[in-house]
């Protein structure tokens, strides 16, 4: 489930330029719960359900 943030653009984009030059997870209290920010060098690729997939065009 997701819900909207009660921040700016502009504070969004401080924590997530904080996040890439601390080079780990930003994590950020708000009253409706933990926000985890995590860079992208640091979330991995995403792994393919199918290893071989079969029946696609």
């Amino acid at each position: 489930m997701t819900r909207v943030l009660a921040i700016t653009r502009r504070q969004a984009d401080t924590l997530f330029a904080a996040a890439d030059k601390a080079g780990g997870i930003v994590e950020v209290e708000t009253p409706i719960g933990t926000i985890r920010i995590i860079p992208a060098a640091l979330a991995g690729k995403p792994k393919p359900i199918d290893k071989e997939p079969e029946g696609y065009l």
